[in-house]
């Protein structure tokens, strides 16, 4: 996915990019030529107000699709092993799957909170207010799950490092995976049925472009121009 910020930049070229590997969780080191014909600049930009707002809801999306399928990870570690000793393969993925949820998620959790939610909240229209009674629950959920995950890095790294965990232990981070399971599910299908589709309907331009910059900011990336 490519998102062209602006087509008014006239000083020297600048790209980014970032890339993620989902079955380790960790940033993969690309080099991504963005080189393009006449023809696929002119169709960008003669199709940017279209894409753009696609582009950032797809981003999104995906960042659900990772948190999906590394709470799933948690929660097949802690049924299969029962804070027992780890195979080499569930200590892999157990290291994987916390390290996403202490280092990526939170930057997805701030996407919306510093960036989209307050947007929304700018926006005087009906159809909006109607659902921002749905984004103050988001945000609520955002800070219950956030001390979940605090308690589960907390036991899978005590489990990590002494190879197994107390019995009660064990019971109880498998019970925080499957607490978080059913939140997840309901505040996941609220930002794509309802939220993402609306904002991508009512946030002009100039907000969409200050998200994108935003967004690549809070991973350390060059906004590219």
């Amino acid at each position: 996915m490519v998102i062209g910020i602006s087509d008014k930049y006239t000083s020297s070229a600048i790209s980014a990019s970032y890339a993620i590997d989902p079955t380790v969780g960790e940033e993969l080191n690309l080099i991504v030529d963005l080189t393009f014909t006449e023809e696929e600049l002119r169709f960008a930009l003669a199709n940017e107000d279209e894409l753009l707002p696609r582009q950032l809801e797809a981003f999104e999306t995906d960042c659900h699709r990772r948190i999906e399928r590394f709470l799933s990870v948690l929660a097949q570690v802690g049924a299969q092993s029962q804070g027992g000793p780890l195979t080499s393969e569930q200590r892999t993925a157990l290291e994987t799957a916390l390290r996403y949820f202490r280092e990526a998620a939170p930057k997805h959790a701030a996407d919306e909170e510093q960036t989209l939610f307050p947007r929304l909240r700018s926006v005087d229209l009906p159809e909006v207010k109607a659902v921002l009674a749905s984004v103050d629950s988001l945000e609520s959920d955002h800070i219950q799950a956030e001390k979940s995950h605090v308690e589960v890095d907390r036991l899978g790294q005590a489990w990590l490092a002494a190879g197994s965990l107390p019995p009660a232990d064990g019971t109880r981070f498998s019970g925080l995976i499957a607490g978080l399971a059913e939140p997840y599910r309901e505040h996941i299908a609220v930002e794509e049925r309802d939220v993402f589709p609306l904002a991508a309907a009512v946030l002009g331009k100039p907000q969409r472009e200050a998200m994108g910059g935003e967004m690549a900011a809070m991973r350390g990336l060059r906004q590219s121009l």
